[in-house]
């Protein structure tokens, strides 16, 4: 399969190279503020779904795996290898919920 390109570099490549150049200050602070309410919010419904049965069969799981202590699962009090940890996490993180609270967030200037 051919990788697609725009001109001489992959958009994967581009996609790094703006990350790369992009520092906070050129961040408009709107944006910044629904951010950071977007990463409490998942963080709290994450915490919250750790709770639930199915987060904490899943918890278990993942802790009794007792692999390298690389990445936190949330909510769980212990850290699990990177793969786990994300399954864990998704796992704890209803995406519908996430979704739904995500598209209730807005800009408040307008600018971007």
């Amino acid at each position: 399969m051919p990788m697609v390109t725009t001109g001489r570099k992959m958009y994967t490549e581009q996609l790094c190279s703006f990350v790369h150049r992009t520092g906070y200050d050129d961040i408009p602070p709107d944006v910044i503020a629904v951010a950071k309410k977007a990463i409490l919010d998942y963080l709290a419904v994450t915490m919250s779904g750790s709770r639930e049965p199915s987060g904490r069969i899943m918890g278990e799981m993942v802790r009794e795996n007792r692999s390298p202590e690389e990445a936190t699962v949330i909510g769980a009090g212990f850290k699990a290898g990177c793969a786990l940890a994300a399954l864990a996490n998704g796992n704890f993180t209803p995406f519908h919920t996430v979704h739904v609270e995500f598209a209730s967030l807005t800009l408040t200037s307008g600018k971007h």
